[in-house]
C-alpha cells in the first residue's frame, strides 16, 4: 500500500519544491539567442532563486495590445520593451501596477518621475526587483 501511495505523494509535493516563475513579456530581439536576454535570464535566476521565463512579441505596441486583449488574466508579471510614446496608452488600460522601485535607483538624462514604468536599465536589475517584491505585486 505504502508503495502504491510514495509516487503519489510526491507528484502532490512537487508544485511545492517548485521555484517560482516570473513571466516577463518583452520584445523579441531582446530574448533572442543574439539579445540581451539570456544573460539577464542567467543572472537574474543565480539572483532570486527563481525561473524567468519570456514571452517574445514583435515591439512595444504588440505587448501593449496583448495585455489590453488578456486584461486582468495576463500571466505577465513584468513588462518590458513599452517606450516612452506607449506609456499614456499603457497608464490608461490600469493594467499596471506601481512599481515599488525607489526614485533613487533612477538615473536618467533630464531625471525620471513615474512611480509605475520605469527605464529599462533599472527595471532588468536584480538588486532592484526582490523575489518579495515581484511576488507581491503578481498577487495585486
Amino acid at each position: 500500500m505504502l508503495k502504491k501511495l510514495l509516487p503519489l505523494l510526491a507528484l502532490v509535493a512537487m508544485p511545492a519544491l517548485a521555484k517560482p516563475v516570473l513571466t516577463v513579456y518583452t520584445y523579441d530581439s531582446f530574448s533572442a539567442d543574439w539579445g540581451p536576454g539570456p544573460a539577464v535570464k542567467k543572472a537574474f535566476e543565480a539572483d532570486c532563486g527563481c525561473e524567468l521565463k519570456f514571452v517574445a512579441l514583435e515591439d512595444g505596441v504588440s505587448l501593449l495590445n496583448r495585455l489590453r486583449m488578456e486584461g486582468k488574466n495576463s500571466k505577465a508579471d513584468i513588462v518590458l520593451g513599452l517606450d516612452t510614446n506607449l506609456l499614456e496608452a499603457a497608464a490608461q488600460s490600469k493594467l499596471f501596477a506601481k512599481s515599488h522601485v525607489p526614485a533613487s535607483a533612477v538615473s536618467v538624462p533630464g531625471g525620471w518621475d513615474n512611480d509605475t514604468f520605469v527605464p529599462t536599465i533599472t527595471a532588468i536589475s536584480p538588486s532592484s526587483m526582490t523575489k518579495t517584491n515581484w511576488l507581491t505585486r503578481r498577487k495585486a
